[in-house]
């Protein structure tokens, strides 16, 4: 569906609306962080929309690209999205695909493993509420690794 959006949007205007959602879930989160407490209702909001922002930022990429795993979190104001895939070559091309749309995309892990999926790389840089494109979830190992923390909140597309 994106996909078509995309093709009757054209390039330019589909990335200006993509950075808009940006600029929008930023504005959320400054406005809840001036409002003090954070309920775990407004974390789980959060991430939920986070995992829209990941979601989007997902179908936006094309061909072998889909097969990599997108999550986004709020850091300093701005969005920050993080990528895996399988091997260093997909991750790398997925990563200069969305920077190429004007995200702001970490880099890559040296290593490529569990312990450096996209969840794990946004929970390494402080990010607490997590949204992942994936929408069967984390792996196993990742969710046993954050159902043991009570200070995050993640959640997938859909999910």
């Amino acid at each position: 569906m994106t996909s078509s959006i995309r093709a009757s949007m054209g390039e330019g205007v589909f990335a200006r609306a993509l950075s808009a959602v940006g600029n929008t879930a930023r504005e959320i989160g400054s406005a809840i962080a001036r409002l003090g407490g954070e309920s775990k209702a407004a974390r789980e909001l959060r991430a939920t929309e986070m995992a829209q922002l990941a979601h989007n930022a997902h179908e936006s990429l094309t061909g072998f690209l889909l097969r990599s795993t997108v999550a986004a979190g709020i850091k300093d104001g701005q969005v920050v999205y993080s990528v895996f895939g399988r091997g260093r070559n997909l991750t790398n091309k997925a990563i200069e695909a969305l920077r190429a749309q004007g995200l702001h995309v970490l880099d890559a892990p040296k290593v490529l493993s569990e312990l450096t999926h996209a969840e794990r790389q946004l929970y390494a840089i402080g990010i607490r509420e997590i949204g992942i494109s994936r929408k069967l979830g984390m792996c196993d190992p990742c969710k046993n690794f954050f159902n043991q923390l009570r200070d995050v909140t993640v959640r997938a597309f859909g999910g």
